[in-house]
């Protein structure tokens, strides 16, 4: 008789070992799904993230039982492979690569006992909820910039072209403002510190305010781009470089960084 009460006990004490932890280490509900939020870039949303990391927000553990480990660093290649390293030991680093363009994935925010996650196939990021809605909005709009990228990118060129092609028959070109000075003057401070998604957002702010009064603004733009080893950006900013400028001094060494770019998408 007390060994079958033992057993009751053991096996009572099992299910509620598994029930806690189903509650630990569920999916959760959904606290948040992610947006696009407005005037979001693609570099800003990879440096958000970057940033996050670097700063200690956020922590990966692939589950109840396994050392929470703080996420170092996180990049993102144009292909939607992207590289999470994170502390295994003190001093000692490792990483995990993954592709951000599984399409069943939403990047949404769910519960995690008394805290939030997002779910990833090997591991789980665990935070703050400002932090992880933050992550789950630059996730999803990289996701959702990454997916056919490329046809994306030779759609915008047509419709650049018709733009261009009225600019070059001006005979008198439009003149920066004093806003766009201002503008140019941040990006360039913003690419000395290196902070080259701060130097994007100033450029980008400069073409909508005339898309083709600074045409070096596209330039500078494909470079900062290659900065950041996204080079189908950089052709693609280059190339409208050289439909508005196609006489520009620099033109042979522009189509040259195009010829060098496409060896590095085909990799």
């Amino acid at each position: 008789m007390r060994c079958q009460t033992r057993c009751i006990w053991c096996i009572s004490l099992c299910f509620i070992i598994m029930s806690a932890l189903a509650g630990c280490a569920g999916s959760g509900s959904v606290v948040y799904r992610p947006v696009i939020q407005p005037d979001m870039t693609f570099a800003a949303a990879v440096q958000d993230l970057q940033n996050a990391a670097r700063s200690g927000k956020f922590h990966e553990t692939t589950g109840p039982f396994t050392p929470v480990r703080r996420i170092t660093n996180i990049t993102v290649h144009e292909n939607g492979i992207s590289k999470w390293e994170f502390e295994r030991e003190p001093r000692k680093l490792a990483g995990v690569e993954m592709s951000l363009l599984t399409p069943e994935w939403d990047f949404a925010v769910n519960e995690w006992g008394p805290s939030w996650k997002i779910t990833f196939p090997d591991f789980v990021i665990t935070g703050s909820l400002p932090e992880l809605k933050k992550a789950a909005d630059n996730l999803y709009f990289i996701q959702k910039t990454l997916d056919n990228l490329t046809e994306k990118q030779n759609k915008e060129l047509t419709l650049f072209e018709p733009i261009a092609a009225e600019y070059r028959s001006l005979s008198v070109k439009p003149r920066i403002t004093e806003e766009q000075r201002r503008l140019i003057v941040q990006a360039n401070a913003y690419t000395q510190k290196k902070d080259y998604a701060g130097a994007v957002d100033r450029y980008n702010k400069t073409l909508e305010l005339n898309p083709t009064s600074y045409p070096e603004a596209y330039f500078n733009l494909a470079l900062l781009h290659e900065q950041q080893g996204l080079y189908t950006f950089a052709i693609t900013y280059m190339k409208k470089y050289l439909m508005l400028v196609p006489d520009a001094k620099d033109a042979r060494g522009a189509q040259d960084k195009i010829y060098e770019w496409e060896t590095m998408t085909q990799n």
